[in-house]
């Protein structure tokens, strides 16, 4: 019986420390996360995306939306882990590109039921960078076209007047 409680012990103790989440983490898309939520609640999963919309401090903890294409997944993470984020995607910036470790939660009782991870580890993966805007060749061609057509039309309807 000694035996079986030190050995609880000791597999709490590893799979609890940074260096053995990253082993025993299983790497999951949004859809796969999602579709399969009730076999994975309460694991230790792994998540890639792009971190989108803003950063939502919440005391010594913050709200990261990652999305990784199909969904956003919400994931709560301590505010030490959320500031190696720094681009958050939007219209105006690509966001970093982020891998997150932690436990996926199905209906987070501390959340009102939410689906989220809570993070135990954040790394970017690559920084993101400002989109350059562009106004679109074609598109532009096309608004002076109409322009002059309409000055045009204006001008030729008010000499008939």
């Amino acid at each position: 019986m000694k035996k079986i409680v030190i050995s609880a012990i000791f597999l709490a103790a590893f799979a609890c420390s940074s260096s053995a989440t990253s082993g025993f983490a299983q790497a999951l898309s949004s859809s796969e996360l999602i579709e399969n939520a009730k076999e994975l609640n309460g694991a230790i999963v792994s998540y890639k995306g792009e971190a989108v919309t803003a950063i939502m401090r919440r005391g010594a903890h913050s709200w990261i939306s990652v999305n990784d294409g199909p969904n956003a997944i919400g994931v709560w993470a301590k505010n030490d882990l959320a500031e190696k984020i720094i681009f958050i995607g939007d219209y105006k910036y690509k966001g970093d590109a982020v891998e997150i470790e932690g436990i996926f939660n199905r209906a987070c009782s501390e959340h009102g039921g939410e689906l989220d991870i809570h993070a135990g580890k954040i790394t970017v993966l690559e920084r993101g960078y400002s989109l350059a805007e562009r106004p679109y060749g074609n598109r532009m061609r096309i608004a002076i076209a109409l322009f002059l057509a309409t000055l045009i039309a204006v001008a030729f309807f008010r000499k008939k007047l």
